[in-house]
C-alpha cells in the first residue's frame, strides 16, 4: 500500500481501489460500494481530481490475480482512457470469456459484483 499523503500530493486523475469482497458468489454490489465509500471518505481523497470528477473505481480481486486477469486489464484501460475505449465492453468480454472458457450457465447481466461503480 502507499501512504495517503503521497496519494493526495500526487493529486491522481483516477484512483483504483481493490477489493476481497464481491465476484461470482455475490450478487449485490453493495460489498463493493462499501469499499469506494471507504475509499472517498479518506481525508482528502473526495477532494484529489480524481474524487471532484468522479473517477474513483473499485474493482473485485480477481479482476487483477489469475485467471481473470485479462478482465480487470479491460477495465482498467476503460477506467484510464474512457475517450480511447468508448466501445469497449469489458462485461461483454467478461461473458464471453464465461461462456467459451469456462463453459458455465452464469449472467453477468443477472449475477456477480465485480467492479463499482458499474459501467453503464
Amino acid at each position: 500500500p502507499v501512504e495517503t499523503e503521497w496519494v493526495l500530493k500526487q493529486n491522481p486523475d483516477v484512483i483504483i481501489g481493490l477489493s476481497w469482497n464481491g465476484g461470482y458468489e455475490v450478487d449485490d454490489e453493495s460489498v463493493l460500494k462499501e469499499r469506494y465509500d471507504e475509499i472517498m471518505g479518506t481525508a482528502g481523497f473526495g477532494k484529489t481530481d480524481a474524487g471532484k470528477n468522479g473517477r474513483i473505481y473499485v474493482t473485485y480481486f480477481i479482476n487483477t490475480l489469475g485467471a481473470g486477469d485479462h478482465i480487470g486489464v479491460l477495465y482498467f484501460a476503460k477506467w484510464l482512457y474512457p475517450d480511447l475505449f468508448w466501445d469497449l465492453d469489458p462485461e461483454q468480454v467478461h461473458q464471453e470469456f464465461i461462456d467459451r472458457f469456462q463453459n458455465v450457465d452464469y449472467d453477468l447481466k443477472k449475477h456477480g459484483a465485480f467492479v463499482y461503480p458499474p459501467m453503464s
